[in-house]
């Protein structure tokens, strides 16, 4: 596992538009429940010492966006490490871990995890600091993925076809089915084909 020097990307704005990420930021905490407190190992540039690390989670009720603020408490203050808006829904993926970078925080981490043959996908584990031993290479485990669009645009349908021949097109579907499912998926898949044999 590798050691990674990283940044957030401006996902906030997606969720805040011109609104003050700062003045935001205050109101997050003010509002956010505490459901993780763990020791963990964690490195401010002066060498790695365990920590309190706690996980602050501010639930919103307007939309499925909810904020993850990560503290971690240094020398008598409770320092920002991370903040971040996450989504709460998702497509339920099942795979292998195949690979972990661990950022230079020890704190947080992208995962690539291979969920078919030849197939694999990399995600920020927003959740990483609290489950660090679910994200182990080797391990088998599921993850709910989903994402911020930053820009959007509609294309014309006859760009988004992709030609596959009669057997290729059903080997796809069948692949599809055993390695990824969420909560819609299989019930869809009875009422438009029927049960299955």
């Amino acid at each position: 596992m590798a050691m990674k020097d990283q940044g957030h990307g401006n996902h906030w704005k997606t969720v805040l538009g011109d609104e003050s990420i700062v003045a935001k930021l205050h109101k997050i905490v003010q509002d956010s429940e505490v459901p993780s407190k763990k020791r963990i190992e964690v490195d401010f540039g002066t060498g790695m010492e365990e920590k309190d690390v706690f996980t602050l989670m501010c639930w919103t009720d307007e939309c499925l966006v909810s904020f993850m603020t990560i503290l971690v408490e240094n020398n008598g203050f409770n320092e920002l490490v991370s903040a971040y808006p996450f989504a709460r829904c998702g497509t339920l993926f099942k795979g292998k871990i195949i690979d972990v970078e661990i950022w230079n925080n020890n704190i947080e981490a992208v995962v690539t995890m291979e969920f078919g043959k030849g197939r694999d996908i990399s995600f920020f584990a927003t959740d990483y600091h609290i489950n660090k031993e679910k994200y182990q290479v080797g391990a088998y485990c599921e993850v709910r993925l989903a994402a911020f669009a930053y820009e959007c645009e509609v294309l014309n349908t006859q760009d988004l076809l992709i030609p596959l021949g009669d057997d290729e097109a059903k080997n796809f579907l069948v692949e599809l089915e055993k390695n990824i499912g969420n909560e819609f998926g299989e019930d869809t898949a009875k009422k438009k084909h029927g049960k299955r044999q």
